[in-house]
């Protein structure tokens, strides 16, 4: 589990910043706080599919990059 955790919250932040949005316009695009999104990048936290999929699509990624 903490390999996916890993995985997760390091490509989260890669695609964050390379499509260059700051954690509280991505935050904003999926209703979900930004404390959320650090807790996803740092791995403390592990998103829903759902949350995976808002996230996906925000970034305009496939869900499989992740």
């Amino acid at each position: 589990m903490e390999i996916i955790k890993r995985r997760v919250s390091t490509n989260l932040k890669y695609y964050r910043n390379l499509k260059g949005l700051t954690q509280e316009k991505l935050a904003e695009k999926i209703a979900v706080s930004s404390i959320y999104i650090s807790y996803l990048e740092r791995g403390l936290k592990i998103p829903s599919l759902t949350i995976l999929a808002k996230i996906s699509a925000a970034l305009n990624i496939d869900p499989s990059l992740f």
